[in-house]
């Protein structure tokens, strides 16, 4: 929509501040998996009105984030603290003594 190609749209994925597994270590059961996967999703929609796509990879949570033409850098600014909160949640229940 941009001739010019100087506007462009845009996604990165950003490593959520959980621990992350170095070659198959032990912090993430499958058990603990779908206890995280449940903790986001529901935390992220239900007490913070707001969501974006997270996953496991390569022995980490990830976020992925990308820009729609109506998103502010205040959206991005308030889902990044929302996954700061969580994931701090999270390591103080789920992940407690994991780490």
């Amino acid at each position: 929509m941009d001739d010019t190609g100087e506007l462009t749209l845009s996604m990165t994925n950003v490593l959520l501040p959980l621990p992350v597994e170095k070659e198959r270590g032990v912090v993430y059961s499958e058990e603990v998996l779908v206890k995280i996967n449940d903790t986001l999703r529901t935390k992220l929609l239900y007490e913070w009105n707001g969501y974006a796509a997270h996953y496991f990879h390569a022995g980490g949570w990830w976020c992925r984030c990308s820009a729609q033409v109506w998103n502010e850098v205040s959206d991005f600014e308030y889902v990044g603290k929302a996954f700061v909160a969580i994931c701090g949640e999270i390591k103080e229940t789920i992940l407690e003594g994991k780490a």
